[in-house]
Order: structure tokens, then sequence, then C-alpha cells
């Protein structure tokens, strides 16, 4: 799998991922996407592959069971 270049390498970053998700509005797409298609109840339970620094968990129930994958050991710490 190749690495990403120039700009895009910049995005490895977590903190520079989530202030480019909060800028393009990704932050208020993650919430209606979990409200309307995801739609968690209590008690469920979610895998998350390629969970960047965990956006979604921030939109789940406390008593959901998450668990998150992503090959960016940064993006977990942070997710952390």
């Amino acid at each position: 799998m190749s690495e990403r270049r120039g700009f895009w390498s910049l995005l490895a970053h977590p903190l520079v991922y989530e202030a480019f998700h909060h800028l393009i509005g990704a932050r208020r797409w993650m919430r209606r996407f979990t409200a309307e298609v995801i739609r968690p109840c209590a008690g469920d339970r979610i895998l998350d592959i390629g969970c960047g620094p965990g956006a979604l968990l921030r939109c789940l129930p406390d008593a959901t069971t998450y668990v998150g994958f992503d090959r960016n050991p940064a993006y977990i710490e942070r997710a952390r």
C-alpha cells in the first residue's frame, strides 16, 4: 500500500486531520449520518474499520460498545 505524499501526508497527524474535518463540515455530516443511517441504541456494538481518531465514537450513546481499527497508530492513540 502506498503512503500519501505532499499535502495529504499532513493528514497523518490526528490534530491536523480533525481540524481539516472541522473545516469541511465533516463533524456535522458524521452526526447526521450516525443519527439517520447507523441509528445506534444503548447496548449496541459498533465495529469501525478505518476509524481515524475515533470521530464516530463522539456521536454514539454512552452505553455503546465501540471497537475501532486504523493503520495509523497516532490515530488510535488520539482515539483513546
